[in-house]
């Protein structure tokens, strides 16, 4: 399998020590399947790591990480403003590299390791290239979007979007399907840790090593020093320890924006000799600090299931921490206690309380937890889901098909190519699909239809069979006078396979030419019958000028002995922004299912258009 990563979460000659709990996940799946990364650097970040004297990029801004192949285009956007542009701006700014990938790569599926921006970007891209996307998403992306509404809706696309969605715990899996997750495609995967990194050893050796000699108990932090992971919390428990008598150090493992805010309110409440800002440590040395703590503590005020945890209970380490998010599915994985975040006396307390019964060294039992490969294969099993449903008919031009490299040739065209010249679905960024009728004007079902839309309000989209609209002009100016778009369906509907190139352009030229005749414009929307068109036809079509409109979502009502069969193909399946959906009005299945379809997806937020207004 070929899997493409997309996400911010990945180390750079920048900043080596970033993110390493996703790095070893990519690794662990890199083992054992072809791995590439696309990995966005913020321009603000890395003109901040230049002036700081860290290493550059490569011309070509690619590079081999522990065997994995990454590139790491510039992600640029405008510093605290459009926030809810972020989602297009980091889309833009690795569209390029994205496009390398597929061609060069040929991955079978993409992987998104973060909601917002990056999930969003990558299904947006993923679909248009005809490829399936798996969302993973950690906790802060999904649980903080109440601080954050300008992110809320890209983030919620995203999630709704992706073919399926990985959580990190069952209290983020919940949140997704809060949110409008289908819970068919969500997925619980819990984080793993290196235990042959991450053990338990003796805490002495450890503190000499680190030059940590003493006999105070050690509190160890380790996390970004942002206000989600309520560091200030700890400060303010660590100055009533200190009231209490309490001989201690806290080291303080990481950096954020809040330092400085932080190191002055330490020297207010006279902290200075008991709390340590020990900044960024190389991941190599982290065992050696959680091995010489007496006590991590977590105070955050909202997780998934926080990595520092489950490497502090590989290293038989005690820890406290917030009562939040996915931390108590993990507690019994080590000697955890839990409080209630933002309450500094309690956090203190329990602090204390740990302190007074703990034992000086270090517990040595085996960590009862999972490994970064136990999760990478559960991972894989989401991967083949989503390989395998996006393969299914509904996102396939023709259901019938047997040719694979057909239809992976015709989203690759699609991904590739201008609307204008080839469409199979539209922009998921604007919040509309189309309803689409092929192989009329039908004399009895037409007419109601075209009622039901016009009682509606919905302009939709007919591909007429020039045959059918010789018989019938009055139906073909009734759809346009009433603002639907109208193409052309061929002249017979004959089948591709049957015809020469020269009788498929005659058959195409002839279909068009009723048309013309009939409304008194050109006509330049065109889709092939059964969806089946040859390089050359694209050519010669494109060359005349039209537009081939092919679709991604196909109930097969025309193959449907009932309504009910087709009622029944739409519940399990959600129509999204963008999607271009098949139907016949030469059948009646149609019009007996749009009145739940079109409730349901206006419920969402969803409106109706056509392929002309797309195009334009």
């Amino acid at each position: 399998m070929r899997i493409l990563a997309i996400t911010n979460l990945f180390p750079s000659p920048m900043r080596p020590q970033w993110a390493t709990f996703n790095r070893h996940q990519i690794r662990a799946l890199a083992a054992e399947q072809e791995v590439t990364v696309i990995a966005p650097i913020a321009w603000t970040d890395e003109r901040a790591a230049r002036h700081a004297g860290a290493p550059g990029l490569p011309p070509d801004r690619r590079l081999v990480w522990e065997g994995i192949q990454v590139e790491y285009p510039h992600y640029r956007f405008v510093p605290r403003a459009f926030r809810g542009l972020q989602g297009r701006f980091y889309r833009w700014s690795i569209q390029k590299a994205f496009r390398h990938a597929v061609t060069s790569f040929r991955p079978d599926v993409v992987y998104a390791t973060w909601a917002y921006p990056d999930g969003w970007a990558a299904v947006d891209l993923a679909h248009r290239a005809g490829l399936p996307v798996v969302l993973k998403v950690h906790g802060s992306d999904i649980l903080l979007l109440d601080q954050h509404p300008n992110r809320r809706r890209g983030t919620v696309e995203a999630i709704r979007h992706a073919d399926q969605v990985v959580a990190v715990s069952q209290d983020l899996a919940n949140k997704l399907m809060e949110l409008g997750v289908d819970p068919n495609r969500v997925h619980l995967v819990y984080n793993g840790v290196d235990a042959d990194v991450f053990k338990p050893g003796p805490a002495e050796d450890c503190r000499k090593r680190l030059g940590l000699a003493g006999e105070k108990s050690l509190l160890l932090f380790v996390g970004n020093l942002l206000p989600v992971k309520g560091i200030d919390v700890l400060i303010e428990a660590c100055a009533i320890l200190k009231n209490k008598s309490f001989e201690f150090e806290l080291h303080v493992v990481g950096k954020g924006t809040l330092r400085p805010e932080l190191e002055r309110r330490v020297r207010q409440l006279g902290l200075d000799d008991c709390v340590k800002f020990r900044g960024v440590i190389p991941n190599e040395q982290l065992p050696d600090w959680y091995r010489a703590a007496t006590l991590l503590v977590l105070p955050s005020r909202s997780e998934g299931v926080a990595n520092v945890l489950l490497e502090a209970a590989a290293c038989g380490t005690p820890f406290v921490a917030s009562d939040v998010g996915g931390v108590r599915e993990i507690v019994h994985l080590g000697d955890g206690l839990l409080v209630t975040p933002n309450d500094p006396a309690q956090l203190a307390e329990v602090i204390g309380a740990a302190l007074s019964r703990l034992p000086r060294q270090q517990r040595l039992e085996p960590f009862k937890g999972r490994s970064h490969a136990d999760a990478a294969r559960e991972l894989v099993g989401v991967f083949n889901e989503a390989i395998h449903d996006y393969a299914s008919p509904r996102v396939g031009t023709n259901p019938d098909s047997k040719s694979t490299w057909r239809q992976l040739a015709r989203r690759g065209l699609a991904f590739l190519l201008p609307r204008k010249l080839l469409m199979v679905r539209g922009s998921q960024s604007i919040r509309s699909i189309c309803l689409t009728f092929d192989d009329g004007p039908h004399p009895d079902h037409t007419p109601r239809l075209l009622d039901f839309l016009s009682h509606e309000g919905i302009s939709a989209t007919f591909f007429v069979v020039g045959r059918e609209a010789e018989k019938h002009p009055e139906l073909v100016r009734r759809m346009a006078a009433e603002g639907h778009a109208v193409g052309s369906h061929s002249y017979s509907h004959p089948k591709r396979a049957e015809l020469s190139r020269l009788q498929m352009a005659q058959e195409v030229s002839r279909g068009k030419a009723v048309l013309e005749n009939i409304l008194g414009s050109k006509s330049l929307l065109y889709r092939p019958p059964q969806g089946k068109v040859t390089a050359p036809d694209l050519l010669w079509m494109w060359r005349a000028g039209l537009t081939v409109v092919l679709w991604n979502v196909d109930p097969r009502d025309y193959a449907s002995t009932s309504a009910d069969t087709v009622r029944d193909w739409f519940r399990g399946r959600t129509l999204q922004p963008g999607d271009v959906v098949l139907f016949h009005d030469t059948h009646p299945h149609a019009l007996a299912v749009l009145p739940d379809l079109i409730r349901s997806a206006r419920g969402r937020g969803l409106s109706f258009t056509t392929v002309r207004e797309w195009i334009k």
